[in-house]
């Protein structure tokens, strides 16, 4: 709840998703905490339909499918020694459950929908002669940023475009250092699997450039969670005689979070000063600056707020929502004329259209037709006929 990486899911109504996503997955922990001692294999199956709930609500709680199977086939049970193993039967029996999830998953996804979305072909188009070692490099070091990123939130951006390549170091540490903490075979291993896994979505889309934004904090949501988790169950007594270290060290943290929380969700109660922080962070995203536009404009600062759509389609003149928008506010203001020619280059058929640009073009030409302006003006078309025809 304290973690700074929380606010942004939490604040944004589209990041809803994520603690709906959170909520199923801890579910599904509490139960298999009931189930890893060896006994109640059968609440296995109701574990592994809450992780799939989940990923149906977002893709990010699938990765806990394969964190979840490698834990239970590598977990050497309750007793320290590793003297009490668990049978190989109950190991087999409680991961068929999620085994199946997992493909149940993966049929809903890419069978039952009948469709491939733009996240699944920009990874089914990776090439051969796209160097793997490239891919591995990017990879490792959008790692280490993220992981710097749970332990070391600020700075707080909305939009990260990249990372610096030291990062990379950071990475090859971190993955040597979680590789020691899975080799333990205990919860902290599990947690620190579900961790690892929960951030391969952010690293593929890191790499490919899946969104809009390439890094972002609010992919870490989930990975937040389990990062806290870890820590708390290695800061309680008496996990190791030296607990004293990591209890301080989570008094720390929860003392150096608490003020960037309280200040970032108070950020986010100001639309505008929020549009602004992040502008000010990232000023050559077209995304970024379209949303500032949007904020200008709100606040009836129009003249702004044209600069700032003129400026978004100067670094990116084929973003239709920039277009969509900046017509949208000319209407507002009752300058249909003005809109059209934010339109223009939809009018010449120099860009496709999409649906909702045509409804605006529809608005246009209908609010044109009922003034007196119109008289003057040729109906212009789009293709071969009039929209409003």
């Amino acid at each position: 709840l304290v973690h700074p990486l929380a606010t942004e899911s939490v604040n944004w109504i589209s990041g809803r998703s994520d603690p709906l996503a959170t909520f199923f997955c801890l579910l599904a922990l509490c139960l298999m905490l009931r189930f890893i001692d060896g006994s109640s294999v059968i609440l296995a199956w109701p574990a592994a339909l809450l992780l799939l709930a989940g990923g149906l609500s977002k893709e990010v709680a699938v990765a806990l499918f394969p964190a979840v199977i490698v834990f239970l086939l590598i977990y050497r049970g309750g007793d320290p020694t590793g003297r009490r193993r668990l049978p190989p039967g109950w190991r087999f029996s409680v991961c068929v459950p999620f085994l199946l999830g997992l493909f149940g998953y993966l049929y809903l996804r890419t069978s039952s929908l009948q469709q491939i979305d733009r996240g699944l072909s920009k990874v089914a188009a990776v090439t051969e002669a796209e160097s793997i070692g490239t891919r591995l490099v990017e990879m490792t070091t959008a790692f280490g940023f993220y992981v710097k990123k749970l332990w070391i939130p600020q700075p707080l951006s909305f939009a990260i475009d990249e990372v610096a390549p030291g990062y990379l170091w950071v990475g090859i540490l971190a993955l040597a250092l979680l590789i020691g903490l899975v080799a333990r075979r205990d919860l902290v291993a599990g947690l620190v699997l579900c961790l690892t896994f929960t951030i391969g979505p952010a690293l593929l889309n890191a790499t490919l450039r899946i969104a809009w934004t390439p890094y972002a904090e609010r992919y870490l949501y989930l990975p937040a969670a389990f990062s806290c988790m870890t820590l708390l169950l290695a800061a309680v007594p008496p996990c190791t005689r030296f607990s004293r270290l990591p209890t301080i060290l989570f008094v720390v943290l929860f003392l150096l979070y608490l003020p960037t929380t309280v200040q970032r969700n108070l950020l986010w109660g100001d639309t505008n000063a929020f549009a602004q922080v992040t502008y000010e962070q990232n000023s050559q995203n077209p995304s970024v600056i379209n949303m500032y536009a949007i904020a200008l404009a709100g606040d009836e600062s129009y003249e702004k707020a044209r600069q700032e759509f003129t400026k978004a389609l100067r670094l990116n003149p084929d973003y239709l929502n920039t277009y969509e928008t900046w017509a949208r506010m000319e209407l507002y203001v009752n300058d249909p004329l003005a809109a059209r020619d934010v339109l223009e280059p939809f009018f010449a058929g120099e860009i496709s259209t999409n649906r909702k640009i045509e409804k605006i073009i529809c608005e246009i030409e209908s609010l044109l037709e009922n003034t007196a302006i119109n008289r003057q003006i040729q109906p212009r078309s789009v293709g071969s006929q009039s929209l409003i025809h």
